[in-house]
């Protein structure tokens, strides 16, 4: 991958896919700094976008910036069941959360908020995923 880049330094995508590997790697911080560098030079990167908010959401992290990266990636690609489907999951990590802090209202709210977001993505997505 490092030759590919090096050969097309234009290629956003490949250095995309560079940080994709590095997360199936299990090195979620060496494929969050690449997806950084994807979204420095294409803001607009829906599946960068949506890769960074999904591992914030995953960690309950950064939850509020996770939201507004998600939300971007859908305004980009708004049929994407997968994209649809990170947002659910940040609504399941944020409801965990008001759980631990005695939120019960607004753990439910974000409980049934991720239930929408998942059976919406559910309705996009082949049914072997």
């Amino acid at each position: 991958m490092n030759d590919l880049i090096e050969k097309y330094p234009d290629d956003v995508d490949l250095v995309y896919d560079l940080g994709v590997l590095h997360g199936e790697a299990e090195d979620q911080d060496r494929a969050l700094g690449f997806m950084d560098q994807v979204l420095s030079r294409k803001p607009d990167h829906y599946s960068a976008l949506n890769y960074v908010g999904y591992t914030w959401a995953e960690r309950g992290e950064r939850l509020e910036e996770a939201e507004t990266m998600i939300r971007r990636a859908i305004e980009l690609k708004p049929d994407d069941g997968y994209i649809i489907d990170s947002l659910g999951w940040l609504y399941y990590q944020r409801g965990l959360k008001q759980i631990a802090e005695g939120q019960g209202d607004a753990a439910r709210a974000s409980f049934q908020s991720a239930i929408e977001q998942l059976e919406r993505a559910l309705a996009q997505l082949d049914k072997g995923d």
